[in-house]
């Protein structure tokens, strides 16, 4: 029975450091006047951080997407210009692997 104890101390430190002081100490004094049983106090402060997150993610994607990384910007500059390139360089009819062949059948 001790180290069932010791997981749920173990789990219980993990959640208080989940959750936060505020959310922690909110519930404990529910479990300390006897409104609430431990379980229910744990299930609620995951409930509650989970609902946190939600809104700060919702906060976060409302803002927008981020702006590029300088390297993302080269990648793309490049890639773009190599596009360019390589069209410039292609025949008019699509068709480059038996170029130079041609002069070879005289």
């Amino acid at each position: 029975m001790a180290e069932s104890s010791d997981r749920a101390a173990i789990r219980r430190k993990k959640l208080k450091e989940k959750v936060g002081p505020e959310i922690w100490q909110k519930y404990m004094t529910s479990v300390e006047r006897g409104l609430l049983n431990q379980k229910e106090a744990d299930a609620a402060m995951l409930v509650e951080h989970k609902k946190a997150v939600t809104t700060r993610n919702r906060v976060r994607k409302a803002k927008g997407p981020r702006p590029k990384s300088n390297r993302t910007k080269r990648r793309e500059h490049a890639e773009k210009v190599a596009a360019q390139e390589w069209a410039s360089r292609k025949h008019a009819t699509g068709h480059r692997a038996r170029r130079g062949q041609r002069e070879d059948w005289n």
